[in-house]
C-alpha cells in the first residue's frame, strides 16, 4: 500500500519559456470525507487536464450521467470543462487519492491516445511507473525540487508518457501485440530495430505495424522510442554519465543519433535537460 501524507502543491510559475508544450499546475494526495467535495467539470473553464488515482476508501466518478464508484488503484484521466463528474461516495468513510493537474496545448493526443486504449475509468497497480511516477512529482514537489516550470514541465512529461506505456493497457491487446509491448519494456535497450523485433516475434515488419498500428495507435517504433525516452529522462537527472553512455543504454548506436531524437520528443537538448534539472 502507498503511505503518504496528505497535502496539495500548486505551481504557479511565471513562464520562462512562452507556451510551454505541458505545464504542470498542480499536484497533491487528499483525504476527502464529504458532500462539500464535489466537482461538476461542465462550467469549470480551466483548459486542464486531471489524472487522479485512488489510494484508498472510495470515490464516485460520473460521465454523460453514468456513475462509476472508484475503489483503490482506480483512475480517471479527464479534461476539464467537460460532461464529467467527480465527489465523495456517500457509502464509504474517506477517499484518500492522488491527482496531477496539467494544461497546455500539447496535451491533447496524450489525453487522446490514452482514452483510446484505456477509456475514462483504467485500473493502474500501485507499482505501476505511471503510478510511481505520480508519486515521485508530489515527493519532489513537496521537496522543493520542481522550482521551475521547465523542471515541472519535463516530469510531466515523463508522467505522461508513463501513462501512455502503462503495463495494464497491454492486457487489452491481441497476443501479437502483448508480446510486442513486452518485448519492447524488456528488451528497449539492447534491439536493433522493428525489423529485428518483427523476427523475433515470427512475423514480418510490415504485418507486425499493421496490427500493432491499428489497435494501439501508434507505430512500434513510437511505442517504443517513448519508452526509451522515458529511461533516457531518468538516466539524465540520477547519473553524471556522458551522453554517449546514456545513448547506448537507451537502445542508440551513439551520442549525435540520440541526441536528435530526445529533441524532437523533448523540444530540448539531452544536454540542456540535464542543467534545467540541476538548477
Amino acid at each position: 500500500m502507498i503511505d503518504i501524507f496528505s497535502g496539495t502543491i500548486g505551481f504557479p510559475f511565471i513562464d520562462e519559456v512562452s507556451e510551454p508544450l505541458i505545464r504542470l499546475t498542480g499536484v497533491g494526495v487528499e483525504v476527502r470525507s464529504d458532500a462539500s467535495y464535489f466537482f461538476d467539470n461542465k462550467n469549470r473553464k480551466i483548459d486542464s487536464y486531471l489524472f487522479q488515482y485512488t489510494l484508498e476508501g472510495s470515490g464516485i466518478f460520473e460521465i454523460g450521467g453514468s456513475k462509476t464508484v472508484l475503489t483503490p488503484g482506480q483512475a480517471f484521466f479527464t479534461y476539464i470543462p467537460s460532461e464529467t463528474k467527480y465527489y465523495c461516495d456517500p457509502e464509504t468513510a474517506e477517499w484518500k487519492f492522488i491527482f496531477v493537474l496539467f494544461m497546455g496545448k500539447y496535451l491533447g493526443p496524450y489525453y487522446d491516445k490514452i482514452k483510446s486504449v484505456k477509456g475514462d475509468i483504467f485500473y493502474l497497480d500501485e507499482d505501476d511507473p505511471a503510478v510511481k511516477s505520480a508519486v515521485e512529482i508530489y515527493l519532489n514537489a513537496q521537496k522543493n525540487l520542481l522550482d521551475n516550470s521547465l523542471i515541472a514541465s519535463s516530469a510531466a512529461f515523463d508522467f505522461l508518457n508513463k501513462l501512455c506505456c502503462a503495463s495494464n493497457a497491454a492486457e487489452k491487446f491481441c497476443r501479437l501485440n502483448k508480446q510486442a509491448t513486452d518485448l519492447f519494456q524488456s528488451r528497449y535497450a539492447d534491439l536493433r530495430g522493428i525489423a529485428e523485433a518483427a523476427e523475433i516475434l515470427g512475423v514480418s515488419q510490415s504485418h507486425l505495424t499493421r496490427v500493432f498500428s491499428a489497435e494501439v495507435k501508434e507505430s512500434p517504433l513510437e511505442y517504443l522510442t517513448k519508452i526509451r525516452m522515458s529511461h533516457a529522462l531518468k538516466l539524465l537527472v540520477d547519473t553524471n554519465y556522458p551522453i554517449d553512455k546514456i545513448a547506448r543504454l537507451c537502445g542508440y548506436d551513439n551520442g549525435n543519433y540520440f541526441g536528435k531524437v530526445f529533441k524532437k520528443y523533448v523540444h530540448m537538448t539531452p544536454i540542456k535537460y540535464r542543467e534545467t534539472r540541476t538548477l
